[in-house]
């Protein structure tokens, strides 16, 4: 199997802290590389979703995971 390089993903605080009033511990941030990183290798080998970038694990994976339910007034 070849190998992928995983890009490390960026600090995105003021874009945590904008959208869901948090930012990620260091702790939290390991977590999210670890799971980029197995989506990446899980998307190299059966293509399960269209993350490639880590702005795109940001977009489609993290901030939906994370916003928790909209409540409609």
């Amino acid at each position: 199997m070849n190998q992928i390089t995983i890009p490390v993903l960026p600090e995105m605080n003021q874009l945590w802290q904008e959208s869901l009033n948090w930012v990620p511990n260091d702790s939290q941030q390991q977590h999210f590389q670890r799971l980029y990183q197995l989506i990446l290798e899980g998307n190299h080998s059966l293509n399960l979703t269209l993350i490639t970038e880590p702005i795109e694990f940001w977009e489609k994976q993290l901030k939906f995971q994370t916003s928790g339910p909209r409540l409609k007034k």
